[in-house]
C-alpha cells in the first residue's frame, strides 16, 4: 500500500509539473491543441488496445482538417468526432460552450426499466428513504431496495438490513438500473457490507509508459465485512446497459459473493479511472489512465455480464409490471 501511494504521488506530481509546463510553453493555437489531444491519448488513455483502436490512423485522418484560423466550433467538432471513436463514457472535452461524450453504451439498447412503473407499482405511497436507498416489502416476502446513484450516500444499510432480517423476508433485490455511477467508495461500502469475509473486489493497473500495453503490475482492492449486521439470505441485483462506472465495480464486486445472482442486462461498462487534463486553450481533456479487472482478471470496461439475461416484456410494461422484478422474486 504504501508503495502504491508513493507511485501515485509521483504521477499526479509529474502530472501537474506537466500541465503547468505545457500551459506557459504552448501557444493556444489549433495546432497545438490538436497535437497535444492527440498525444495524450495516444500515450496515456489506457484502451487503445484492447478496443483496437487505431488512433493514428485517427489522428493522421483528421489533422488536414485543423488550421489556426479555424473557428472554436469547428475545432471542437474535430476534436468531438475523434474522441467518440473511444467508445467511452469517461472520455469528454469540456469547452465551456459544449461538452464531447460517447453515451451509444445505453442509448442504443433497450432501457429495461421504468421508473414511472416502479414508484407507481412497487414503491408506492409508503416506502423509506434512508440515504440514498429507496426501499420497501413486496408481497410481504421480499425486501426491495433501489439505489439510483453511488453520488448519493448509503450510510443507512446497517438500518436496512436490520429491518428486513427482523421481518423474516426470503431475500433482498437490490436494484441499480440506470445508476450511471458516481463515488467508487460508496460502491465499495456497499459491497463490503454483504461480504462475510476478507476477499478480493477487483484488480487495477495503471498506465506508466507510452506504449499501449504499457502498465503498472496489478494492485488488488479487498472488500472486507462492514457494519455490525450481517446478511445471509439471498441477494438478486438488477442491472441494464445504463448501469456504468462505480455501478460496474459494484455489480463485479457483488458477484464474487455466493448467494448474490445477478439478473438482467450487461452493464455499459466504464472499468477505466478517469483523469484530466487542460490543453492549452484551457478546454479540460477527460480520459480513463487504469485498466480494471474482476478478481479473476476479467476486464469489465465493456460491462458486466448478468447470470440470467432477462429483458422487460412490452405487455408487462403495459400492465404495469416490472419483468426483472417479477423474475427477481422467482428465484428468491
Amino acid at each position: 500500500m504504501k508503495n502504491l501511494i508513493s507511485y501515485i504521488a509521483v504521477i499526479v506530481l509529474f502530472s501537474s509539473c506537466e500541465k503547468v509546463f505545457m500551459e506557459k510553453e504552448l501557444e493556444s493555437t489549433p495546432t497545438n491543441n490538436f497535437n497535444k489531444l492527440s498525444e495524450i491519448i495516444k500515450t496515456k488513455y489506457s484502451y487503445l488496445s484492447l478496443k483496437n483502436i487505431k488512433w493514428d490512423s485517427i489522428v493522421e485522418a483528421n489533422e488536414k482538417l485543423i488550421n489556426n484560423d479555424m473557428s472554436v466550433f469547428k475545432e471542437f467538432e474535430v476534436y468531438n468526432k475523434m474522441l467518440y471513436t473511444l467508445k467511452d463514457g469517461h472520455v469528454n472535452l469540456s469547452s465551456g460552450f459544449n461538452y464531447s461524450r460517447n453515451w451509444s453504451w445505453y442509448l442504443n439498447e433497450k432501457p429495461n426499466f421504468d421508473n414511472n412503473i416502479i414508484e407507481r407499482n412497487y414503491l408506492g405511497n409508503d416506502y423509506e428513504i434512508s440515504g440514498g436507498l429507496k426501499h420497501t416489502t413486496l408481497d410481504d416476502m421480499y425486501a426491495y431496495v433501489y439505489y439510483g446513484s453511488f453520488s448519493s450516500g448509503m450510510s443507512y444499510i446497517d438500518y436496512v438490513k436490520a429491518k428486513y432480517n427482523k421481518e423474516g423476508i426470503r431475500g433482498i433485490i437490490i436494484d441499480v438500473r440506470n445508476n450511471g455511477g458516481g463515488s467508487l467508495k460508496n460502491a465499495e461500502d456497499f459491497a463490503s457490507h454483504f461480504t462475510h469475509k476478507k476477499i478480493i473486489g477487483y484488480k487495477q493497473v495503471y498506465k506508466i509508459g507510452k506504449g499501449e500495453n504499457n502498465f503498472s503490475a496489478p494492485y488488488s482492492t479487498y472488500i472486507e465485512p462492514m457494519g455490525e449486521e450481517k446478511w445471509d439470505k439471498p441477494i438478486i441485483i438488477l442491472t441494464n446497459k445504463q448501469c456504468y462506472s462505480a455501478t460496474s465495480f459494484f455489480i463485479t464486486m457483488m458477484k464474487e459473493l455466493p448467494n448474490v445472482t445477478v439478473i438482467g442486462d450487461a452493464t455499459g461498462g466504464g472499468a477505466g479511472l478517469p483523469v484530466d487534463y487542460t490543453l492549452p486553450n484551457g478546454w479540460q481533456l477527460r480520459y480513463s489512465t487504469t485498466r480494471c479487472t474482476d478478481a479473476r482478471g476479467v476486464d469489465f470496461e465493456l460491462g458486466v455480464s448478468p447470470d440470467i439475461k432477462v429483458e422487460q416484456i412490452d405487455g408487462d410494461s403495459a400492465k404495469g409490471i416490472d419483468t426483472l422484478i417479477e423474475i427477481a422474486k422467482l428465484n428468491l
